[in-house]
């Protein structure tokens, strides 16, 4: 697959965990986030890969930086070992900007994953406590659209959220 392709691929992934994110705020905060293009106008900043902003401008800008919960292979090949990547994934981001010096204190971190919304909450819920005194303003994971079994039945399964450290709006 040409490299032109994966990074669209890639960006297509981001933006649509980035609007899950969003949705998921309209529904629980009635926010009104648009994406606007990223930039890093502070060298401090890690990398960001979406910039919200309110319409209103009733709600902080996030800064959102997006990090699949899987590792890639060459050829592009995805590979999801166990439940326990999540935790990598925050582990692996938090450590990156450590080294580099980055302030992450205004960064959103979203996790992407394919765990169900059953698998996750399972999963992240009874973990997440050890994240709340991360230094990122938010932790997310957000689950992409998928199928999904449920019993003998396959369902289709609407993307979903799970604060695993939530955006205080109310500062």
């Amino acid at each position: 697959m040409k490299f032109n392709q994966r990074k669209q691929r890639k960006f297509r992934f981001e933006k649509n965990g980035a609007l899950i994110l969003l949705k998921h705020f309209k529904t629980r905060y009635s926010s009104d986030y648009i994406t606007v293009k990223p930039y890093n106008e502070s060298l401090n900043l890690p990398d960001v890969d979406v910039v919200a902003v309110s319409k209103s401008k009733n709600f902080p800008e996030l800064n959102l930086q997006l990090r699949e919960d899987r590792k890639r292979v060459p050829n592009d090949i995805l590979l999801h070992f166990d439940y326990g990547l999540w935790q990598f994934a925050i582990k692996d981001k938090t450590l990156k900007y450590e080294r580099q010096g980055k302030d992450v204190s205004e960064c959103v971190l979203v996790i992407q994953g394919l765990m169900s919304q059953q698998e996750a909450r399972e999963e992240i819920i009874l973990k997440r406590s050890q994240y709340w005194n991360s230094k990122f303003k938010g932790i997310y994971y957000v689950g992409h659209p998928q199928l999904t079994r449920i019993g003998s039945k396959m369902k289709m399964e609407e993307g979903f959220v799970i604060p695993i450290k939530a955006v205080n709006f109310y500062r």
